[in-house]
């Protein structure tokens, strides 16, 4: 009984630490996008959460009153101006529910821009 208690606290322990470092390691390489969550898109929907707002190559091509045409992954989409963002990292992001499409003003919520992007 002793042997079997202390294997499943073995693999136990083992596991706990191995999740340990997943997680250290996925929080290294994904900053917390949490600040995100006070942004919306120009219907009022919210902009993204960590799963589906993604950083990619966004830049801004002309701003406009209505309209903002963006460059996302090198394809031009026109966007409403309030669904065109200034991000608080030093990355872009695009934030889509269908990030496997290509870029397009249906399937953006919203982007995150960078000074100089």
């Amino acid at each position: 009984m002793k042997r079997v208690r202390k294997r499943v606290f073995a693999v136990g322990g083992a596991m706990s630490i191995l999740l340990s470092l997943f997680v250290l390691v996925a929080a290294e390489h994904h900053p917390s996008l949490a600040w995100m969550a006070r942004y919306f898109s120009a219907s009022g929907v919210g902009c993204c959460s960590e799963r589906d707002c993604l950083p990619t190559p966004v830049a801004i091509v002309q701003f406009g009153e209505q309209n903002t045409t963006v460059l996302i992954r090198g394809t031009l989409v026109v966007l409403p101006t309030q669904s065109v963002h200034q991000s608080e990292t030093a990355e872009t992001y695009w934030c889509s529910h269908t990030a496997q499409l290509a870029p397009s003003r249906t399937n953006t919520r919203c982007v995150f821009w960078t000074a100089g992007s």
